[in-house]
């Protein structure tokens, strides 16, 4: 543990501290007009005009660069987009300051198959890709199921695209980066709002840990890097470990406004993903950033009342 930089995150996190989600959607902001938007424009006008069939679709955080041209399903993508959004900066604020510029949109390609999706460079064993430097931001469409799968995923890539936004490179934590994918991926879209609900990739796979007691021991998983959580673990695979790091997020997002909090609940939980967030943007340091978020946290109470709350 590093105490002056921790000592310096919670200093930070006080003064960023997000609302807890309440699950209700604040209305939508309205996109911005300003010079960085419309050189991005321009940067991406001959993609537009090649052969490829690329058509450009402006929303304030993304700039989709799309193969596939159907009006009604672009009429949702950008509705979907602009609800989420809202939700997003809910949970994580842009920390721009009143009179500056908010930072450019996040350009994502949209690939109209899993063909020309991996022809440009997206894996084989993905439904998105983003690169290392959080620059490249791929994804194809998904038609079958009704595109249920690929708002997942497209929820998934767009809370990507926010971090890299609101707070830059390195990713976080596994649990943090891919518990938020699947959280935002699990919103679901009726009757022109966005309505949280639990993500169905991940919830069942979490009770069977729980059920199981083959859940991954806390002072292990939140501070795993890359190998461990990508499955690298002989014990455990990635789909637990996603699993884990889904419900630990939903835990952290649901319980704070909820009737339903377990026995025992401490109010230092709430404060969690706000002091992580803010450890980050002080140091851009993972490993800061989790020491501050546990500062004070009985990880063994909260371990023990996470595992209740999946019976």
């Amino acid at each position: 543990m590093r105490p002056i930089l921790v000592a310096a995150a919670l200093a930070a996190a006080s003064a960023v501290l997000a609302p807890a989600a309440t699950g209700q959607d604040p209305p939508p902001a309205e996109a911005p007009q300003d010079p960085a938007r419309e050189a991005l424009r321009k940067e991406l006008a001959d993609e537009v005009a090649s052969p490829v069939g690329f058509r450009l679709v402006e929303t304030d955080p993304l700039f989709v660069l799309t193969q596939v041209h159907d009006r009604r399903f672009l009429d949702e993508l950008s509705s979907r987009i602009a609800l989420l959004q809202a939700v997003i900066e809910r949970d994580f604020p842009l920390g721009v300051d009143e009179g500056e510029a908010p930072p450019p949109p996040v350009v994502v390609r949209l690939y109209g198959s899993q063909e020309t999706y991996v022809a440009a460079g997206g894996p084989e064993a993905s439904s998105n890709f983003v690169d290392a430097d959080g620059k490249r931001f791929l994804i194809f469409d998904q038609r079958a199921g009704g595109r249920r799968d690929f708002w997942r995923t497209f929820a998934g890539l767009q809370f990507k695209a926010h971090w890299v936004r609101a707070v830059g490179m390195p990713w976080p934590h596994g649990w943090m980066l891919h518990g938020h994918e699947d959280y935002y991926g699990g919103y679901e879209l009726h009757s022109g709002r966005l309505v949280r609900k639990p993500n169905p990739w991940r919830q069942g796979t979490a009770r069977q840990l729980a059920r199981q007691g083959t859940t991954i021991p806390f002072n292990e998983f939140l501070r795993w890097r890359g190998r461990e959580y990508y499955g690298g673990d002989i014990q455990w695979g990635v789909g637990e470990t996603y699993a884990q790091g889904w419900s630990f997020v939903w835990f952290l997002r649901t319980l704070p406004g909820s009737r339903n909090k377990p026995e025992g609940w401490q109010a230092s939980w709430e404060l969690i993903l706000d002091r992580y967030l803010a450890g980050m943007r002080t140091t851009h340091d993972k490993s800061v950033a989790v020491d501050a978020a546990l500062s004070g946290v009985d990880l063994p109470a909260l371990e023990a009342a996470w595992r209740e709350s999946l019976d």
